[in-house]
């Protein structure tokens, strides 16, 4: 994904910190530690897309959210770690847990906009096949952002 690529993505580059991706393991630790989210489990990496996946228990209830984090900006989401696997899993802004890395220089995009259908201009972005793909998979916006864009 080129960052450029999506108009508003560069925009909010130029404001995050470029740094925050090496930050990637000491800032989970930290947050671990300062809200009690427990990294459960191993993280993983997707070398084809570059984004590094971890699963975080909520120190308050038995909610798992799945954290998704690009390795080359300062980009991450949260889905729902227990949604089934037969279809996926949804983008959550957990309280407090987005607030806590937005205020570290990340990115947490909305949700609502991450779980929304791509319009055709989304698409657009995307080679005619992979578009196909991603329309016939059903894919979010979200999806398309953390494996395509």
């Amino acid at each position: 994904m080129e960052p450029g690529v999506l108009e508003w993505l560069r925009d909010d580059l130029t404001h995050a910190d470029p740094h925050a991706p090496a930050r990637l393991t000491a800032d989970l630790h930290r947050c671990a530690h300062e809200l009690g989210w427990t990294p459960v489990g191993g993280s993983h990496l997707d070398s084809m897309t570059g984004v590094w996946r971890q699963t975080l228990l909520s120190p308050f209830s038995q909610q798992e959210v799945r954290m998704l984090a690009h390795t080359d900006w300062p980009l991450l989401a949260f889905t729902d770690a227990a949604h089934p696997g037969a279809t996926f899993a949804p983008y959550l802004n957990p309280p407090g847990l987005t607030a806590w890395w937005q205020a570290r220089g990340w990115i947490v995009s909305d949700a609502a906009w991450l779980n929304g259908t791509p319009d055709r201009a989304d698409l657009d972005r995307l080679t005619p096949g992979t578009a196909k793909g991603a329309r016939h998979l059903g894919f979010s916006r979200g999806d398309l952002l953390f494996q395509y864009w």
